[in-house]
């Protein structure tokens, strides 16, 4: 597949190197403001590759959106924009996806609609593809066109709308699209293709004679969902059953990337009676199964629950509860994109846009952690009402970015496992705020890209603010060693982790002969000191070799900002 985009794509300048920020390790800084004339809309910071950001927009222009990118240079530099698409004549909508390959390709997928004369229209969806986000492929065509004759383009039910995108294990693009007019039912369309380019024919995954609910669940995102895992490609989504009133969440799938077809559809799970389900998210798990979050109204309150679907048995289980809220409305709901086998999940609970409260919780390989507060001030009527986006570090710290409309501020929030919350605001000379990305790379640094609009006059200003968090591995105790320090006789290290908001690599040990005695745990390795050759494991017996020496041990950690070393006092002399 990736030789094959190669080949196909070979215009498309590749991956340039950048230089390493030099901004001081833990500040906030705003490091660019651009301006621009017009109105955007939807900002999406995307980490394509460690050394490459992409920032994605629409803009407003006459009837249509123009689809736009930029890079974000490593010292936080927005680049000039690049116009990748445009939706097309009578366009109400502009929405937009997209996905990375294994090989740092970035595709996006956006609506195109276009006057045919008459009063008609033609909708298509375009697929564009680069490796640096400057240098764009031309449009590719997934779906065949389709023609209609009304529509009320508020709705989100004009046309085709792309829903989700995702490259499989195999780096095939999948992908979902709805459409539906207010003269047909809804349909639910699936198509892949092994190039990017030659796409299969659409599988309709659901049609739905409910067409109002559907231009709810459908048009506006907020149920379909859709993940790869190296042994199926999952596709789930939301039916309003009309007999009942229940919501009701469907699933499809693709057995194996080599066998690209969809098996039929299932029912998985049912809200009760009059109430709906929300909120969903879909993430995948190291051992290939596949988790579902979802929020339901249980006796005046909402619980969070959530669903996992086996590789091993193929089906999935009930929902399990996370988390009741203490409120009856949950909101602003957002997730983390993965980090490894770490995914946050956020939400505010409100209580009539007075001290809302945000929430977050980390899952672990598919395993909720506690839930945690990350910002309650009491009495001060704050309505913490728009989470924009967050991110998880390698060591489950949380960051996220949200707006209140109460102080018409915006804030930063970090928060440690088990620790408080650092409030930052992010610093700007305007004063409201359409939405913040966090953009966070694989050492933990966090790029924020803001969407600010000016009290007075036309326009917008797109924002750069950047965080340095990376660190090496810090020891979480210090070093001992237990056993006989005798011919023969066996030694052992204590165990000591190593943490870092980096990650950080398992500890190796290493075994050292001294001809002097050291009492204290040294921060460097003695000059009297001789690495043992082959003792490097948590176990070491003692030679004769030894006899009259005394012998330290040392454990390590490395990740990408450094490696980290501590050492253990000596033993006594060995007998």
């Amino acid at each position: 597949m990736a030789k094959k985009f190669l080949a196909i794509f070979a215009a498309i300048a590749m991956l340039f190197a950048l230089t390493p920020s030099a901004q001081a390790a833990g500040s906030l800084t705003q490091t660019n403001k651009v301006s621009f004339e017009g109105y955007a809309d939807d900002i999406k910071l995307v980490q394509v590759t460690p050394k490459l950001k992409v920032a994605l927009w629409t803009k407003s222009i006459d009837s249509s959106f123009l689809y736009e990118s930029a890079i974000v240079s490593a010292d936080g530099v927005l680049g000039m924009p690049t116009q990748i698409g445009q939706s097309g004549t009578q366009s109400m909508n502009s929405r937009f996806e997209y996905t990375v390959s294994s090989t740092g390709l970035l595709a996006v997928v956006y609506n195109y609609v276009t006057d045919l004369g008459n009063g008609n229209y033609g909708s298509v969806l375009r697929v564009v593809y680069s490796y640096d986000g400057t240098n764009w492929s031309a449009p590719v065509q997934p779906l065949p066109q389709v023609t209609f004759s009304f529509c009320d383009f508020f709705e989100a039910t004009c046309g085709y709308q792309v829903q989700k995108v995702v490259f499989d294990h195999l780096d095939h693009l999948v992908l979902l699209a709805s459409y539906g007019d207010i003269f047909v039912p809804v349909n639910l369309y699936a198509t892949t293709s092994n190039d990017g380019v030659v796409w299969s024919s659409p599988t309709t995954l659901q049609t739905d004679e409910s067409t109002q609910e559907w231009s709810t669940n459908f048009g506006h995102n907020s149920c379909v969902q859709l993940v790869a895992t190296a042994s199926t490609t999952m596709a789930s989504w939301c039916v309003s059953n009309g007999a009942d009133n229940t919501l009701e969440f469907w699933s499809a799938r693709i057995p194996d990337p080599a066998h690209p077809f969809w098996l039929a559809p299932v029912r998985d799970y049912s809200s009760a009676p009059g109430t709906y389900f929300y909120g969903q998210k879909m993430f995948a798990t190291s051992k290939g199964d596949i988790v579902e979050t979802l929020w339901e109204p249980a006796g005046g309150h909402q619980v969070l629950g959530y669903m996992t679907w086996s590789k091993s048995t193929a089906t999935w289980s009930g929902p399990i509860a996370v988390y009741t809220s203490a409120k009856d409305y949950v909101t602003y709901y957002g997730f983390s994109e993965p980090n490894g086998n770490l995914i946050a999940q956020d939400w505010v609970e409100f209580s009539g846009g007075i001290d809302d409260v945000i929430k977050t919780v980390v899952y672990k390989d598919g395993v909720p952690g506690v839930v945690s507060t990350m910002r309650a001030v009491a009495g001060d009527g704050s309505s913490n009402d728009g989470i924009s986006s967050a991110s998880v570090a390698a060591d489950s710290t949380v960051s996220l970015t949200f707006w209140n409309s109460s102080l018409r501020k915006a804030f930063l929030l970090e928060q440690i496992p088990g620790g408080a919350t650092t409030t930052t605001e992010l610093p700007t000379d305007l004063s409201y705020n359409y939405g913040t990305r966090i953009s966070q790379d694989s050492l933990g640094n966090l790029t924020i890209l803001g969407y600010w609009v000016p009290d007075t006059g036309s326009g917008y200003d797109l924002v750069v603010y950047q965080k340095n968090r990376a660190t090496k591995p810090a020891a979480t105790a210090g070093l001992k060693i237990s056993g006989k320090a005798k011919v023969k006789g066996k030694l052992f290290s204590t165990t000591v982790s190593f943490s870092s908001i980096s990650g950080a690599s398992a500890a190796a040990s290493q075994w050292y002969s001294c001809t002097k005695q050291v009492k204290k745990s040294p921060l460097v390795l003695p000059k009297t000191c001789k690495a043992i050759k082959g003792a490097s494991k948590a176990k070491y017996v003692v030679t004769k070799a030894d006899v009259k020496k005394f012998i330290l041990v040392s454990l390590s950690s490395t990740n990408g900002v450094g490696k980290t070393t501590v050492f253990s006092p000596s033993t006594a002399a060995v007998k």
